[in-house]
């Protein structure tokens, strides 16, 4: 089974590509915020609570959560992280599908 990683840029509001993604996720699947994305990320926002009960690995930008004001609330089951590890996540996974 291949690994994919779903990379989400656009804001989650209006949008409804992060939960057409959750249903498609697999087992060693992962799912990437950059851009306006990252506001699924936030602690207790509308949009974070469909990402609550997956169990799949979650990634922030830090650099887009930073330039948005809201590194410092993003939920505590996913991860920050730089371009340097980002690049290293699309190398890594089997596949990578960038979300509109």
């Amino acid at each position: 089974m291949k690994r994919r990683l779903h990379i989400h840029s656009q804001s989650p509001y209006g949008n409804a590509s992060i939960g057409m993604s959750l249903r498609l996720l697999q087992t060693k699947d992962a799912l990437l915020f950059r851009g306006d994305a990252v506001y699924a990320a936030v602690r207790f926002s509308e949009a974070n609570r469909m990402l609550t009960h997956t169990t799949r690995d979650m990634y922030v930008l830090r650099e887009d959560a930073e330039e948005r004001g809201v590194a410092h609330r993003i939920n505590e089951n996913m991860r920050l992280i730089n371009y340097r590890e980002f690049v290293r996540l699309c190398v890594d996974y089997d596949e990578s599908l960038s979300w509109r």
